[in-house]
């Protein structure tokens, strides 16, 4: 699915004024002035390569080598890719993202951050904004195969992981190829018994969550 807009409506990007900054407190910047003035957050230098093989709607992430490349092998998602998904291109994943983003045909997704113009990394659609239990299960079914407009669809577990561990800057590589990547691909889940929610949801008001954890103690 597409955003609505090139930069989510629920984005909203601070403009302030640009500082001289020459001192540095654990992380933070603070600017050169008799007041102690505004701490500005150091960007987060990337620590994970992005590759997603639209051939076979696969994310293999990497992590740096002891020489510092992106060799290193150590997550693999199944996706959906689309039509409009770019087929090649290296692109920094843009300083863009929401929690829930708004996206074509009335629908919205979690987790969603900017790769390139309308191509966002995100959860499977839901009807209703905010109501986790919207979630178009006949999309996540197909998690593993094409089935967007153009963004990538995750689950929410794994558009969550890229979400908090992969900060703007992070290199999203786009390309095609018959050999999925080092990790294989994983077995995309189907829903049983549907219960409107992603059941990778980390969220406590989750169904699944809750009949798995109702399980457990049955049995202890």
């Amino acid at each position: 699915s597409y955003p609505v807009t090139e930069t989510p409506s629920q984005v909203k990007k601070e403009k302030e004024e640009i500082i001289v900054v020459s001192l540095n407190y654990g992380g933070m910047q603070q600017n050169n002035t008799s007041e102690l003035g505004k701490l500005v957050p150091i960007p987060e230098i990337p620590k994970y390569y992005i590759k997603i093989n639209c051939s076979a709607n696969t994310i293999t992430v990497y992590q740096k080598d002891q020489l510092g490349n992106f060799t290193v092998p150590v997550k693999a998602f199944a996706c959906s890719t689309g039509t409009a998904t770019p087929r090649s291109g290296t692109y920094p994943l843009t300083s863009y993202k929401a929690n829930w983003v708004p996206l074509f045909g009335d629908v919205y997704g979690q987790y969603g951050w900017q790769v390139t113009g309308h191509i966002m990394l995100h959860s499977v659609p839901y009807t209703k904004l905010y109501d986790k239990s919207s979630l178009t299960y006949y999309n996540y079914d197909r998690l593993g195969t094409s089935a967007s407009s153009g963004c990538i669809r995750l689950t929410v577990a794994d558009a969550k992981w890229i979400y908090d561990n992969c900060p703007s800057g992070t290199k999203v590589v786009i390309y095609n190829s018959p050999k999925v990547g080092p990790l294989g691909k994983p077995k995309a889940q189907k829903l049983s018994g549907h219960m409107g929610w992603d059941p990778t949801d980390p969220d406590i008001h989750n169904p699944y969550l809750i009949k798995v954890k109702s399980i457990k103690l049955s049995t202890t």
